[in-house]
Parts: C-alpha cells; sequence; structure tokens
C-alpha cells in the first residue's frame, strides 16, 4: 500500500499532536482522501503492535480525522461572503 508525502506527513502531524501542522497539511488533501486514511494506515501496520498500543493508535487518529474533516476548507467554506 502506498502513500503520497502528504498523508504521511499528516499521520505523522497527528500522532506526534501537532496540530498546527496537521492543520495545514489536511487542508492540502481532499477530504475524502482524509476520510479513507485511518483504513488505508491501519491496514498497512504488520505486524500488529500491542493491542493496547494498536487502540490508542485507532483512537487518536479518529479523532483526528473527524477534527480535520470539520474545519476542511472544502467542506467549511463562508457562504455568506458577498
Amino acid at each position: 500500500m502506498m502513500f503520497s508525502n502528504l498523508e504521511v506527513a499528516l499521520l505523522v502531524a497527528w500522532l506526534d499532536g501537532n496540530d498546527l501542522a496537521a492543520r495545514d497539511i489536511a487542508a492540502m488533501l481532499d477530504p475524502y482522501v482524509i476520510y479513507k486514511l485511518p483504513k488505508k494506515y491501519l491496514q498497512s501496520i504488520t505486524p500488529f503492535p500491542d493491542i493496547d498500543e494498536f487502540n490508542c493508535i485507532v483512537e487518536i487518529i479518529s479523532e483526528k480525522v473527524k477534527l480535520e474533516l470539520a474545519r476542511h476548507p472544502k467542506l467549511n467554506r463562508n457562504i455568506s461572503s458577498n
């Protein structure tokens, strides 16, 4: 499974807790790519780490995807700008 440089950078920013970098990187990706990234990443982990570590990664990435999609510029345009 291949990842783009931006996908890797976004995953690293999420796991490092770098919210500002994550926001900037996510803005460069299509929202659908962000939505599908957790599944793609989790399926690529072999062999699976310790179950507690794996659950922690799942929790972090799930929350970060929700956050990025909620603030993504393509999904949250200011409609009332005239």
